[in-house]
């Protein structure tokens, strides 16, 4: 497997993004920071979480107030990733608290996200499992 994964994140998840992009790589995924530019032609994984504040998000990665004109190119794919430790929460109740909103107001529909369990170490079989749907 030799899929590129860009990783988007605001500045408030970079911790987050290299855990999250070690985790990957471990696991035979090549990652690249977007650091704001995007290539359409590979998968986007973007990280949400509970710290993010959207100004921020937006301000580091600008395409996505431009992603409904991106959604129209031929196999633009934007992951939104939700990394959560389960013994801090359930997602479903993360969720319910306001990621889900926050979501709702970045992402158009067909941009489904993924609970990531960072303590759950395979959790990467299901990650594998819905980039597959991607495809």
């Amino acid at each position: 497997m030799s899929e590129l994964l860009q990783l988007a994140y605001a500045p408030e998840d970079a911790n987050l993004a290299k855990l999250i992009g070690e985790k990957l790589n471990r696991n035979g995924y090549r990652t690249r920071i977007c650091h704001g530019k995007v290539d359409p032609q590979e998968m986007v994984v973007c990280l949400i979480s509970e710290n993010t504040k959207r100004e921020s998000l937006l301000n580091a990665e600008p395409w996505l107030s431009e992603q409904f004109d991106y959604s129209s190119y031929h196999n633009f794919r934007v992951l939104p990733l939700l990394p959560y430790h389960a013994k801090d929460g359930d997602i479903e109740e993360i969720w319910e608290e306001g990621l889900g909103e926050f979501y709702e107001s970045l992402f158009s529909g067909e941009f489904k996200p993924y609970g990531w369990d960072l303590d759950d170490e395979n959790a990467i079989v299901e990650f594998r499992r819905v980039l597959e749907e991607y495809e």
